[in-house]
């Protein structure tokens, strides 16, 4: 999901409607547990920007798990990892 906004006539007016936060990650997800999921996804060789940084580290704060992936590989072993120590969630 990207923020940013929209454009759209409403009674002959143009009106601009503005959604998302900036550096909200690109999957949001609902975890196990009802936790919050954030996933930044990049090439093998980007980064996540300052903004996105700043939004995943919020998530992390708060209970959530917020990370940046570059395959798959990465969203399973940070799942994996956050749940280790309790028992919401099986093997995947």
């Amino acid at each position: 999901m990207n923020s940013g906004a929209a454009f759209y006539e409403s009674h002959g007016r143009k009106r601009m409607v503005r959604f998302g936060v900036p550096g909200m990650a690109d999957i949001l997800l609902l975890l196990p547990g009802g936790r919050f999921g954030a996933i930044e996804v990049k090439s093998s060789t980007g980064k996540a920007t300052p903004a996105q940084s700043e939004f995943l580290n919020t998530v992390n704060k708060n209970g959530g798990l917020g990370l940046v992936a570059k395959d798959i590989n990465d969203v399973v072993l940070a799942i994996q990892t956050h749940y280790a120590s309790t028992s919401t969630m099986q093997k995947l």
